[in-house]
Order: structure tokens, then sequence, then C-alpha cells
């Protein structure tokens, strides 16, 4: 009789080629994680179902649209060619790059010799980029985690390298969009100074570098705009009187943070889940009022607050003073067992709220986009929070193979579930469609109960995806 696959089987001999890959190229994964193949595929479909749903999206977003399905060839061809030979390999990218090409060539405005390089630049160079990722980082990815930052990096500059050659933009979010774009190049060709040539791990040397960077983005904001960046920001951010108490309050919830964490680090004693999990309520107060009443400004003040938290990792990872120390504190009181030399925890947590905001077509306070935007806050600010501290206090009953409580996982689904019904008895949500989100909540319940994966990374896109 002939033997059958199960999709298991099929799925346990993938993840064991693709380790067996890993290991001859002298990988290391993160330590007790599986290579978490399926997160591989989360972040291009959650692009794709982006323009399945707005249609009539952005330029920038239908770019977009075209790489991720190169991207999303891309991970197939890795996880299920990773046995092929290099030549194999390589023609499989040459295909997909080509694919690539004809997309950006039907729905951009860009000319051929531009969609070729962007086409080739996005096969050829995540293929290159993962493996350098992963190199680079020992034991502080896994295979699914390191793709999902490594397409994002694909996506961001290759937009931003788009972006160069469109008109001056005039919305809150597309002006937002450039100046995000411009200001982490810049973050960008710092770290890769830092990395490729020792001498800017020098004190002198860092800070003037850093400050030469700050001034080329502000004078090629001002030269792409057509006015001042600066101006712009401080004007968005004094617009009225909501925007200053709004910014008020996360100036407080910031002070509180660090307030919170030195605390810790001064009484010198390693952070409890139940500990770690009050940050997540922090970014809970933070995002929600501003998803609601200025998602263009929240949309803004994230993507800085991500450079700040890769600038300040930088600092920490070179040693350069007078913070790096403070910053190695705060890292061995509050890393857990998914941290290893990289502080990734807080950046995750950020980005988990962050994405969805970041991800949607049009992003705005209407109560039929509002749901997917809180996706984030959502899965992590909400139903990760409950389970971790409900599981940490009363949880007695394990899932099979997994650390996880089933009295964790119940918390996590009712506290999502009493949050959307919440959010549509004040008018935030639509009410003609509870199955919708329901859905999602028991998928997302499931997922958090069950993956080995970094929670902060997976819930929110699996949640933005089923609530899009």
């Amino acid at each position: 009789m002939k033997k059958t696959n199960s999709i298991p089987s099929i799925i346990h001999e993938l993840n064991g080629n693709v380790e067996n890959y890993l290991i001859d190229n002298n990988i290391k994964m993160r330590n007790g994680a599986s290579p978490g193949l399926w997160l591989c595929f989360m972040l291009p479909v959650s692009v794709i179902l982006g323009i399945w749903n707005y249609p009539d999206c952005s330029y920038f977003y239908r770019t977009a649209t075209c790489l991720s399905v190169g991207l999303l060839l891309n991970s197939l061809t890795i996880i299920f060619q990773v046995n092929h030979s290099a030549k194999f390999r390589t023609a499989c990218c040459a295909v997909n790059s080509t694919t690539t090409t004809l997309l950006l060539s039907y729905f951009s405005h860009h000319n051929l010799l531009f969609n070729v390089l962007l086409g080739m630049a996005s096969s050829f160079g995540y293929n290159k980029l993962l493996l350098l990722t992963l190199q680079a980082s020992p034991s502080s990815f896994t295979f699914g985690e390191a793709a999902v930052i490594v397409q994002a990096a694909i996506l961001f500059f290759a937009s931003a390298v788009g972006s160069v050659f469109t008109a001056v933009p005039v919305t809150c979010i597309d002006i937002s969009t450039k100046i995000l774009q411009v200001g982490m190049t810049g973050l960008a060709v710092m770290c890769c100074g830092v990395r490729w040539f020792p001498r800017l791990r020098d004190s002198v040397e860092f800070y003037s570098a850093l400050g030469l960077v700050v001034v080329s983005i502000v004078v090629m904001l001002h030269a792409l705009l057509g006015f001042s960046a600066v101006l712009w920001l401080v004007n968005l951010a004094f617009e009225d009187m909501l925007t200053v108490k709004l910014l008020g309050s996360w100036v407080v919830m910031t002070a509180l943070a660090v307030v919170a964490t030195m605390t810790q680090v001064k009484a010198g004693q390693k952070a409890s889940t139940i500990v770690r999990k009050y940050f997540h309520l922090l970014a809970l107060f933070v995002f929600l009022p501003g998803v609601v009443l200025k998602p263009c400004l929240l949309y803004v003040a994230s993507g800085v607050m991500l450079a700040v938290f890769i600038g300040l990792e930088m600092v920490r990872v070179v040693k350069l003073p007078p913070v790096s120390a403070v910053l190695d504190s705060v890292f061995l009181v509050f890393s857990d067992e998914k941290d290893s030399s990289l502080a990734l925890t807080p950046i995750y947590l950020l980005v988990g709220c962050s994405v969805p905001l970041w991800l949607h077509p049009e992003p705005s306070s209407s109560p039929q986009v509002l749901l997917p935007l809180l996706s984030g806050l959502l899965s992590v600010g909400v139903g990760d929070t409950a389970a971790s501290v409900c599981g940490s206090l009363c949880g007695r009953h394990f899932w099979p193979d997994s650390r996880k409580t089933k009295e964790g996982s119940a918390a996590c689904f009712l506290s999502q579930l009493f949050f959307v019904i919440a959010l549509i008895h004040f008018g935030y949500a639509p009410r003609n469609n509870l199955l919708q989100p329901i859905a999602a909540i028991a998928v997302v319940t499931l997922v958090e109960a069950t993956t080995d994966q970094i929670d902060n990374l997976a819930l929110p896109l699996i949640m933005y995806c089923m609530l899009l």
C-alpha cells in the first residue's frame, strides 16, 4: 500500500530541511524554538490583503504589494527548494524577480530599468539578507522571525527609493511616510557605518557622525518636500488643544515607564512576567487614544520611537558612554529567555502595537477601519497580557507540550472579546459583523497557546489579516 504523508509530517519534514540548511551554513537560531516557517508568509499576505480590500490605495501601497508577491514566492522557494542546488535556487530567484518586475511594470509608473533593478534587488536581496541577518545575530531569531524583519526592511527601503521620484505628498500620512522613510534610511546608514568602520565606535567620532546624519536628513527632507519637515512636525504636535493633551499624556506614560524601569533596576531583581506585562498595559493606554483621536500623529510618533529604540540598542551593543552602562543594566533585568545578545523585546512590543497602523492602506479613526488598526493592541496589549498574568497567577492546567495554561488561554479569549464588545458599545466598531472578530480572537488565542514564535510579532499579523 502506498504511504500517504499527513500535513503534520510534511511540516515536520520542511522544518527539518530548513534546520539542516541553517546548520550547513553555520547559523544558530533562537534557542528552544522551531523555525516558524509559517511566519514567513504573514507580512506579504497582510500587504496583499490590503490592496484586495482597498483597490484604490496609494502608489506606495501598490508598489509594496508587487514586492510582497515576489517576497511570498521567494519564501515558498526557500522553504520547499532549500535542499536543491545553489544553481536551482538562483534560477528560482530569477523567475521570482521577473514576476516582480512584470507586476511593477503593470502597476507602477516607473521606467522598465528601475522596475528591473527593484525586482532583482528585492528577490536576490531577500535571500542574501535573510542569511546575513541570521548569521550576524546568532540565537536571536527563528527563521520566520528573521524573514519578517528582512521583508519589512525590503518593503520599507524599496518604497523609500521609489518615493524619491514621486510628487510631493499632500496628505498627513503620506508626508509622515516620507519623513520616516528618509529618517530610517539615515539611521540604517549610521548602523552600517558603525558595523563596518570600527572608528565610529569611539564617542567623539560616533556623535559627530550622528550629528552629520541628522543634518543630512533635515536637508534632504527639505529638498524632497519643499518645506521644513521640522516645522511641519512642530505644527502637527501643536495642531490643537486635543493634540497637546494627547502628547502630554504620552509624556506622562513615558515618564512612568522610565521610573518603573529604573526602580526595577535599582532593586536588582529580575523582572517577572507580570512586571513585564505592565509595559503592555502602558502601551495600551498610549496607543488606544492615539488611534481613536489622532492616527496620523500616532503614525509618525510610533515611527520616531522605533528609530529611538534601534538607536539606543546600537549604542548599547557598541558600548558607547554615557548611557550604554545604564542600558546594559536594564537589559539584564528585563531580558527573558527569548532575548540573546540583542534587546529585542521592547522593539517587538512597539512594532506589534504599531504594525497594523503602518500596514493599513487608509488608516483613519473611522469605525469601519478602527478595529483592524487596533489588531496589535487587541492581541498583544489585551489578549497576551491577560493570558500571561492569569496563567502566572492561577494557571494549573497546561496545554500538551507547552508552558502555556488553559486558564491563561481562557483569559486571553475573554479579555479580547470584552474589549471588542466595549468598542462596539461605544461606537468605535461596526455592530453588523461580530462573527469576524470572534473568529479572529479564537485563532489568535489558539496560536498564543501553541506557538514558540515571538507573540508580539506573530499575533498582531494574524489578527490584522483576519480583521482587515
